[in-house]
């Protein structure tokens, strides 16, 4: 039984146990998609039966990956897990090497992975992530290299003798993939990421109330739009500026008979494509909503329903909506007011 509503993309999959000889049913979404990005939904009305919700999956060509597990730490082989991932989501296994530190995915469709080490103990966060590219072809003697995870220290300072906000959660995440980590910062501002992969990281904060981020230095340098490379190990700590001069933006979110959207999805793009300064909000009963701690900046904001706000950052996500997206430039501490139409 579905309840009523807009379901997401629908996929069909069959594993590896399914093939017939070298070909396999890879990860289908509904009609026939390879990636969420190009799907459709399907609308589910109340006591009504939806009929038609055809998948179309095609068998593909299958190939093996061979490798192994090399420089594995003190403790050896056994305490470490193996995870193979779909660069689009909605794929993974998760196994382990066998003990002399090989291990083999016999059928695998073409499509970009990742190959990933993580500790038994530590949760299924990875400390070592490959990219994998399978064509046309089986790929052999893949040197997975062990490597422990990675710690980035930090603090957060205002720009004035102001202490900074209490409750803020610094957030990690890295380019390669979707394996994001969080943190919550002391009421001194320190803060420490733990359980990191070598990459490098956009890195983000929440709960900072009316103030924003004016700088992030690492290394002597501002990486706020280039990321913390942590790809050789932590070498310094993260210095975060917060200024008290944030905009706020708050409204309503209705439809097209102006009637109020709860639960709605609100999220503001900035025109930089910055990851600092995406915001995003979820409208209440009433279908108001309110984000503050906006940088001044120029902004593209919409709302929208039956969606994570946060896939809205994915530029190929958010062009599906930006023709309902409404143009908005900010300066420190204003105050706007919208009523967003939400776009279906």
């Amino acid at each position: 039984m579905v309840s009523a509503g807009t379901l997401g993309p629908l996929d069909a999959h069959r594993d590896e146990r399914d093939r017939t000889g070298a070909r396999l049913y890879p990860l289908t979404y509904y009609p026939n998609a390879g990636g969420i990005a190009s799907a459709a939904t399907v609308t589910v009305i109340e006591d009504t039966e939806t009929s038609g919700v055809d998948i179309r999956v095609t068998r593909t060509p299958a190939f093996a990956l061979k490798g192994k597990v090399v420089g594995a730490p003190p403790e050896g082989i056994a305490g470490l897990g193996l995870g193979f991932h779909g660069q689009t989501p909605g794929f993974a296994q998760l196994t382990a090497p066998k003990p002399d530190g090989s291990f083999e995915y016999p059928a695998v469709a073409p499509g970009s992975y990742w190959l990933s080490i993580f500790p038994m103990h530590a949760g299924g966060l990875a400390s070592v992530l490959m990219p994998i590219e399978v064509t046309d072809h089986e790929i052999e003697d893949i040197a997975l290299v062990y490597a422990p995870y990675v710690e980035l220290a930090g603090r957060i300072v205002m720009d004035s003798e102001k202490a900074p906000p209490k409750d803020v959660t610094i957030t990690a995440d890295p380019e390669d993939s979707t394996f994001s980590v969080d943190a919550a910062a002391a009421e001194d501002g320190s803060f420490t990421l733990k359980r990191l992969h070598r990459a490098v990281y956009a890195v983000g904060l929440k709960g900072l109330a009316g103030a924003y981020v004016k700088s992030m230095r690492y290394q002597g340098r501002e990486v706020s739009e280039s990321g913390v490379d942590l790809n050789a190990g932590a070498a310094d700590t993260l210095q975060i500026t917060l200024r008290s001069a944030g905009a706020q933006v708050s409204g309503v979110a209705q439809d097209e008979d102006h009637k109020p959207v709860p639960g709605a999805a609100v999220a503001l793009v900035s025109d930089s494509g910055r990851h600092l300064v995406f915001k995003t909000a979820i409208a209440d009963q009433h279908g108001a909503f309110r984000i503050q701690g906006v940088a001044p900046g120029d902004y593209k904001t919409v709302a929208v329903e039956d969606i994570d706000p946060a896939s809205l950052e994915d530029p190929q996500v958010f062009q599906r909506f930006a023709g309902r997206a409404e143009k908005l430039a900010l300066k420190e501490n204003d105050r706007k007011e919208l009523s967003l139409t939400v776009a279906r």
